[in-house]
């Protein structure tokens, strides 16, 4: 008579050891998995405002050293000029911008960079300029940008801020506007130098606090 070799079906208590060891590893890397997700995501946002930057610094050197117009309110409705166009001011309305059409787009020539892989709003932008950095502040309508030349230390002037909940009007004002901290507790920035970078919730509201986000040559 043959005798059956090998084992059998596994017992009860076997598949339950197993599942539950295959839990526990769940449990340990799911978060690991999702950190490090979101430190690409972070990585990928850091890259959007650089470029973004960059196309800033190529448009003031074409310009006369001067940083492009924002246009503010329903003014601003389908008017050109801006460096982003929008359709409809404010409202957390998907496509209500269109960085195809702004004045800086021709020197980044890709509207995907515009947006943080981590805002769930997806309206088409997620950066605005730092409203320091225009004239007629307070006022509705064109904002004239700045120039280049009156920025005294543009490695310390913010350029680009990630607001919360969205970028809605192009721009961001110190005081009122709040930044949006989507990568880890952490938001990213880009400066008047051209770089970008990844700053805690204290050291943004350090530098608008005390004024090291911007500082200007009031004799220029």
């Amino acid at each position: 008579m043959n005798k059956r070799t090998g084992r059998g079906a596994f017992t009860l208590i076997e598949l339950l050891t197993v599942i539950a060891i295959i839990a526990i590893l769940a449990a340990i890397l799911f978060p690991v998995f999702a950190k490090a997700r979101e430190k690409a995501n972070q990585t990928s946002c850091l890259s959007n405002q650089k470029q973004i930057g960059l196309g800033f610094m190529m448009y003031a050197t074409d310009y006369d050293q001067r940083l492009p117009s924002i246009w503010d309110s329903n003014t601003g409705n389908g008017q050109w000029g801006g460096w982003v166009y929008y359709t409809t001011f404010g409202g957390q309305t998907t496509n209500n911008f269109d960085p195809s059409k702004g004045s800086v787009y021709p020197y980044i020539k890709n509207a995907q960079i515009f947006e943080c892989p981590d805002d769930d709003v997806e309206d088409g932008c997620s950066y605005e300029v730092n409203g320091w950095l225009s004239q007629n502040l307070g006022s509705t309508g064109c904002h004239l940008g700045m120039s280049m030349t009156r920025i005294k230390r543009p490695a310390n002037t913010l350029l680009l801020v990630e607001e919360a909940p969205e970028a809605n009007d192009g721009y961001f004002l110190p005081g009122t506007d709040q930044c949006a901290y989507r990568h880890l507790d952490n938001t990213v920035t880009a400066f008047c130098d051209g770089h970008a970078k990844v700053l805690r919730p204290s050291d943004v509201a350090g530098a608008l606090v005390s004024g090291a986000a911007v500082s200007f040559d009031p004799k220029q």
